[in-house]
């Protein structure tokens, strides 16, 4: 991918046009006192990329202003972007594009921000088709993947360069912070986005599948409740004589909605009970067991004798093998073919009494089912034969029952049944979904990041003082980068803000040699820094001379131009390619002087700045 900027314009309300021209594969620097406009640049570029809430101050520069506008060259071509200033702090949904980079005398509407927004989205590789498929607290599922998000990856403002603990801008924002996890992996070529999209998808179904096993669990446990309670209210029904004393559970459960639809005012006749029928089937079966399991354990001692005696007449093969050497006796062959006999006989009753023990279990088994089933026919028999007193009692427990059945049998039968088949349409969407594992890759991408930055620790030599000779540690979870001692897994707390600057320089150029090396065409090669020498400014911070700075600070800010310097040649000679970076300042030439590749845009001194009092005449 290739990006830079070409201009930042301004449409003024008195009918001037401030603009700022930008070198391609340089440090463009704007330089000047505080208030001027500096940074003020960075969120035009931002304003310019659609946010959807300006930080552009209204005094001096958004009250002059009728339209903010950049000009960008992308992939070898040049668009023109302007976008309506503020009215009354809010965001203007007025854009102007040209296609061709062309810079009108005062711009129009000609397109909206949607259609815009597809058009670059296209010139990052982003498919409009592709969504987040799920939200966050803050980023909503099913929005959109939008280039704006590794816009991240290209600005270093003032509000995070000396920050310790955060090193993206926007993360003050929820959606930003959540987005950045989830593109992280794609903006450092170890993932595609659909393979992001995989996963995340499989994440949130396991997450839905989670709890539905959980509430499945739940139902189960009060269907078994409910299950109980219904057996109470069929018996009820039996002794009451509103539904055939016979029958199972489901079939009583079947008569007894039937007599509620019915609610027939007839009484089944001549009710008998078989209570003590099943009773008696349950103590046969529960003896038949008891039986069959002491028979088993006969058995069992039986063979484990028989066992005990074979193993007593093993030495016959011992004496079979050496037959040849014995001194056999008269006697000799009929006593070892009777031992043999019997040998054999006691190895085929073992065998055969393995088949009887099988038999035996598998009796025990049909009991307990018989047991099971009696005792569940038990549960809603009826115990006693009773009649209702009155109509109005009649009216009254069938009215219950008929509550009670819909509370607890139709709800979780819909429940149960909708959950199940829910279940099994995620497990068959997780089976469908093949997520690639990309962790050896990052480990090899974050080594390699780590590596890059290790050349920039070396080159400004002594600038970090204690630390020039500690090694970079990325952390991935928290996307930070600290400093260890070598030899040690000691990662070490800097309190310097010099030092911050520094690791928040090291791990954006670090990052971009990175994703240079990969080709990734997600993140464009730019980077924004805001005022990297804020560090090294005493109480004159809006001054630019020289006597504004701490004692001894001078040759820090020169090592900041000589880093930024060499990155930008070695993205040239190792890439082929350019890369624009532009910084937004306070010092004067003197800390860049003799570089390649800087180029001066503006000094902000001497009544110059962004929006210049002759600029301020109202029209």
């Amino acid at each position: 991918m290739t990006f830079y900027f070409r201009h930042i314009i301004l449409w003024m309300k008195n009918g001037e046009i401030r603009k700022l021209d930008f070198a391609p594969g340089k440090i463009n620097v704007i330089t000047g006192g505080s208030n001027t406009g500096k940074s003020a640049l960075l969120h035009i570029i931002d304003y310019c990329l659609f946010t959807s809430s300006a930080e552009i101050s209204e005094s001096v520069i958004n009250e002059n202003v009728s339209w903010y506008g950049i000009v960008i060259h992308i992939n070898g071509k040049d668009y023109t972007i302007c976008r309506g200033a503020l009215v009354s702090r809010h965001v203007s949904k007025d854009y102007y594009f040209s296609s061709v980079g062309l810079i009108p005398d005062v711009p129009e509407v000609t397109i909206d921000e949607s259609s815009l927004k597809l058009t670059l989205e296209a010139e990052f590789g982003i498919d409009s088709s592709i969504r987040v498929p799920y939200g966050g607290r803050f980023l909503q599922a099913d929005s959109k993947f939008s280039f704006r998000y590794f816009l991240m990856f290209n600005t270093i403002s003032q509000d995070t360069i000396t920050n310790s603990s955060v090193f993206f801008d926007k993360q003050d924002q929820g959606r930003y912070r959540e987005a950045l996890d989830r593109i992280f992996d794609l903006a450092i070529g170890v993932s595609t986005i659909e393979n992001i999209i995989a996963k995340e998808r499989k994440a949130e179904l396991t997450r839905r599948l989670k709890a539905l096993e959980r509430k499945k669990d739940r139902l189960e446990g009060k269907k078994a409740t409910f299950e109980q309670e219904l057996n109470s209210v069929i018996r009820q029904a039996k002794e009451y004589g509103l539904i055939p004393e016979t029958g199972n559970f489901d079939s009583s459960l079947e008569d007894l909605r039937q007599a509620i639809s019915e609610f027939s005012d007839s009484l089944v006749e001549n009710p008998t009970t078989e209570v003590a029928e099943l009773q008696q089937q349950v103590q046969k079966s529960k003896l038949a067991v008891r039986n069959l399991q002491r028979l088993n354990l006969g058995y069992k001692r039986y063979k484990a004798t028989l066992k005990n005696n074979a193993d007593s007449l093993k030495p016959l093969e011992y004496i079979e093998d050496k037959r040849a050497e014995l001194v056999k006796t008269s006697i000799f062959a009929d006593l070892i073919e009777a031992l043999t006999k019997d040998l054999v006989e006691i190895k085929g009753d073992i065998k055969n009494r393995t088949a009887i023990e099988r038999n035996i279990e598998e009796l025990i088994e049909d009991e307990r089912r018989n047991i099971e089933r009696n005792e569940g026919m038990l549960a809603i028999s009826a115990q006693q034969l009773r009649v209702f007193n009155s109509e109005r009692e009649k009216h009254f427990f069938m009215g219950k029952v008929a509550s009670q059945l819909d509370l607890y049998v139709e709800p979780t039968e819909k429940s149960d049944t909708g959950i199940g088949a829910e279940i099994h349409s995620i497990n068959e969407a997780l089976d469908q979904l093949t997520v690639k594992d990309v962790e050896e890759q990052r480990v090899i991408a974050i080594r390699l990041l780590e590596e890059f930055i290790g050349a920039y620790i070396t080159l400004i030599g002594d600038v970090l003082e204690n630390y020039s000779n500690y090694l970079p540690q990325f952390d991935l979870k928290t996307k930070t980068l600290s400093l260890r001692k070598p030899r040690t897994d000691y990662v070490d707390s800097i309190g310097s803000s010099s030092n911050h600057l520094f690791l928040h320089l090291f791990l954006f150029l670090g990052l971009h040699d990175l994703i240079k090396s990969k080709q990734v065409p997600f993140v464009p090669p730019f980077l924004i820094i805001d005022q990297p020498s804020r560090p090294y400014w005493g109480g004159k911070e809006n001054d630019t001379e020289e006597g504004a700075l701490k004692t001894g600070d001078e040759e820090k800010i020169r090592m900041v131009f000589k880093l930024l310097d060499s990155f930008t040649e070695g993205i040239k000679k190792t890439y082929n390619e350019e890369f624009q970076i532009i910084v937004l300042e306070h010092v004067p030439e003197d800390y860049w002087q003799g570089l390649k590749h800087v180029h001066c845009v503006e000094e902000f001194v001497g009544g110059n700045a962004l929006v210049r009092p002759g600029d301020m005449q109202k029209w």
